[in-house]
């Protein structure tokens, strides 16, 4: 799902993806994602993208949503918060940047949202 402003640009996008296609068992757990454009936040649209979105994830036979969110951002963690999503766990050291000479790593939260 994306939302564009008049001129076509696009302010936002939100995608769910099967959390895995090795089982059966797990048809029913989507993993989300969003982008807002950094200039457009705070204007409601990932609010927007999310109700179309879940709609859609429920059609499409989704029970469960996942995503994981990096510890550093905490403008995502709000959102996902304000939708609902609860924090399972978090994934320690889950995200590497190259920076400098070296590595830096950043934690992700793990979050959960039954539609």
């Amino acid at each position: 799902m994306d939302l564009a402003a008049p001129t076509g640009r696009v302010l936002g996008l939100q995608d769910i993806a099967p959390y895995a296609d090795y089982s059966a068992a797990l048809d029913h757990v989507g993993v989300v994602g969003t982008f807002v454009d950094l200039a457009q936040r705070r204007q409601g649209i990932g609010r927007r993208l999310a109700q179309a979105t879940f709609a859609a994830a429920r059609d499409a036979g989704y029970e469960k949503l996942f995503a994981s969110i990096r510890a550093d951002n905490p403008a995502a963690q709000r959102y996902y918060g304000s939708l609902g999503f609860t924090t399972i766990g978090i994934a320690r050291r889950q995200a590497r940047f190259r920076q400098g000479d070296g590595w830096r790593y950043v934690d992700e939260i793990l979050v959960e949202l039954w539609l």
